[in-house]
């Protein structure tokens, strides 16, 4: 008989081992066994759009904070929001929208206030990572020499057409397909002859989440649909 289950016993890793101890007395395991957790994502302005109890099922939120053409700026409930779930375990991605189109010069100076804004808000230790809508090559360029890693949300048509070459700019960063239908399945199926299931992303179906204010994503690593 199972005496616990469910239990988190250390952060998302490919590497290191994992096992069970005991602080006091003696311990006797006969059965164990360990799998990741259901790694999900949700697109949401605040975590307090998502209800308490669904909370536990959260790894990472990206709230849509900084958007082209807008001063960057983080508001009071943004700043709260970030210390609220970094004690909670959840990372927080911010979300770039915008920014189709912007010259070199454009995307370094979009880049530069952003980590402006974090700094001053003494908040970048907490943000190593930053999403992007699009495949915006000079903003995530920028981005990345300013120490943050980048996350990519595309649609199916950006996935096939520039997928592979955004893969290609880092060996570790995500790639969301921001799309549930055949052809996001189409364009998932061929980054993943090029790119580990690990780095993939997609998004689920509108009833999976429980309001039109958030977007719930799913890691593929997670997934036995691929």
């Amino acid at each position: 008989t199972p005496i616990a289950e469910n239990i988190p016993l250390s952060p998302g890793t490919t590497r290191g081992r994992i096992g069970l101890g005991s602080q006091q007395g003696s311990l006797r395991v006969s059965t164990f066994a360990a799998r990741p957790l259901l790694a999900r994502w949700v697109i949401a302005d605040s975590i307090r759009l998502i209800k308490k109890e669904d909370t536990d099922q959260v790894q990472a939120i990206l709230p849509n904070w900084f958007r082209a053409g807008e001063k960057a700026k983080l508001s009071h409930i943004a700043k709260q929001d970030l210390l609220r779930t970094s004690v909670a375990g959840i990372r927080t991605y911010p979300l770039l929208t915008g920014g189709a189109g912007q010259t070199p010069d454009e995307a370094r100076a979009w880049a530069a206030a952003i980590d402006d804004a974090l700094i001053k808000a003494d908040l970048k230790m907490l943000v190593p990572t930053i999403a992007v809508e699009g495949p915006l090559f000079p903003l995530a360029t920028e981005l990345r020499n300013r120490s943050y890693r980048v996350i990519y949300l595309l649609t199916a048509s950006q996935a096939n057409e520039c997928g592979k070459a955004i893969a290609q700019q880092s060996n570790d960063e995500v790639i969301v397909v921001n799309d549930h239908s055949p052809a996001a399945e189409s364009a998932i199926n061929l980054l993943l002859a090029s790119i580990p299931s690990t780095r993939l992303a997609q998004r689920e179906p509108a009833d999976a989440t429980p309001t039109s204010d958030i977007v719930a994503i799913r890691m593929l690593e997670a997934s036995t649909d691929h």
